[in-house]
């Protein structure tokens, strides 16, 4: 593979290299990834930094003094990923470290402490490569693209490093100029390959469990929220920027299940979509929205047990909205993913809600109580699709307005 440039070890520990692609169109560094490779520098004793942006010096300068990173290749934005993951293990004598872990910006994270992973994997003795997530076989245009680890986080211990197999890939890989020639080639066929030699491969999250109800197999893409339901420590970015309508409700899930500071997803998206966007749902109300607010003397109080029928009766909610106060509960099971959902269909129809959970009967009248605010009278839907759920908030209301 070329000229070797052996870097440094990091003592006893098992060591560890990280080859980390960058890309920005404005040839800058964003502030999430500084966070990104504070958070995950104790972990390697290498980290190689591989710019397919002209970054300024300021920039190396600074990643060099914070011992961010321990050596840095510019170079054009040819080949992709995996010409410049090429080009990163060239630099340096790869199959002496323990692991290699290739990396790409193209995700905020880590929302969870990524450590555990490399202790998880790194004493599994029948795993001999790892990422976060994978992609399923599918079939597109006639073409089937084989099952493989997603490129965006792989991680490949020594025995590998050391095979033939890995080496002839990485020989093989050239400086394509069309992306899906990359994935059909290269990100598609890695995984494959290394199964054909009889290694194994696991994930943090086998999404072959989660595809056998969901519609996409790119879980990354399409269903963002079973990623954070799984603790998964990185979150696609183009989940954002693909989806714009569910960017409100994803940033609301991180704030709630992680310490991640969402303020570096707004202000990398406020970059690259459009400069000064508000990512904060608007409210659809009268001109005189303190008007209205101080002078709705109805809280309408939605209860919902199934999302589903909620979407579909949003749009009659909508023509009343603006008379009432809204209040939603959503039952304690599987709340966190019908409260995306929900917010989901709030931002699109711009509707302001407030959104509690509900645990039992006691607790309804305490978040009753908490949200009634200058309201003279309750009004109460309760959207469900059977009747097998665990109470009924018509019943609670009935049982103890008769007392």
């Amino acid at each position: 593979m070329g000229a070797a440039r052996l870097i440094k070890y990091n003592g006893g520990r098992m060591s560890r290299l990280l080859v980390y692609v960058h890309y920005n169109k404005y040839n800058v560094v964003s502030e999430y990834i500084y966070f990104q490779l504070k958070s995950i520098r104790s972990i390697y004793s290498d980290i190689v930094f591989v710019s397919n942006s002209h970054v300024s010096k300021d920039i190396v300068q600074y990643l060099q003094s914070e011992r961010l990173i321990d050596f840095f290749i510019q170079r054009d934005n040819i080949g992709y990923d995996f010409a410049a993951w090429k080009e990163g293990l060239n630099q340096v004598t790869f199959y002496q470290y323990d692991s290699v872990t290739l990396m790409n910006d193209t995700c905020f994270g880590p929302l969870w402490d990524l450590e555990d992973y490399y202790s998880q994997f790194d004493s599994d003795v029948d795993v001999d490569f790892w990422g976060m997530t994978n992609h399923l076989e599918t079939k597109i245009d006639s073409v089937v693209v084989p099952e493989h680890l997603q490129s965006y986080f792989m991680v490949f211990k020594k025995r590998i490093l050391q095979s033939q197999a890995f080496v002839g890939f990485w020989s093989s890989v050239s400086e394509l100029t069309d992306i899906q020639d990359v994935i059909k080639l290269y990100e598609s066929q890695l995984t494959k390959i290394l199964l054909s030699e009889g290694y194994s491969y696991k994930c943090a999250l086998d999404t072959s469990i989660c595809c056998k109800t969901l519609e996409n197999s790119n879980i990354t893409l399409e269903y963002p929220e079973v990623i954070l339901k799984n603790n998964v420590p990185f979150i696609k970015i183009k989940s954002f920027t693909e989806y714009p309508d569910r960017i409100y409700s994803l940033l609301h899930l991180i704030r709630m299940k992680t310490k991640y500071p969402v303020e570096l997803i707004e202000r990398h998206l406020r970059q690259i979509i459009i400069p000064g966007t508000s990512f904060i749902p608007q409210i659809r109300v009268s001109q005189t929205t303190e008007t209205v607010r101080s002078s709705t003397s109805v809280l309408l109080h939605v209860h919902i047990e199934s999302v589903s029928i909620f979407e579909e009766y949003i749009e009659e909610l909508c023509k009343i909205a603006d008379r009432c106060q809204l209040l939603i509960t959503l039952p304690e099971a599987d709340f966190s993913n019908k409260c995306s959902i929900v917010e989901r269909c709030l931002f699109t129809y711009q509707l302001r809600a407030q959104i509690a959970k509900l645990t039992d009967e006691l607790h309804f009248f305490e978040i009753v109580n908490n949200y009634m605010g200058d309201a003279k009278y309750l009004a109460h839907v309760t959207v469900k699709q059977t009747k097998e759920i665990k109470y009924s908030v018509e019943d609670i209301i009935d049982r103890h307005l008769l007392r």
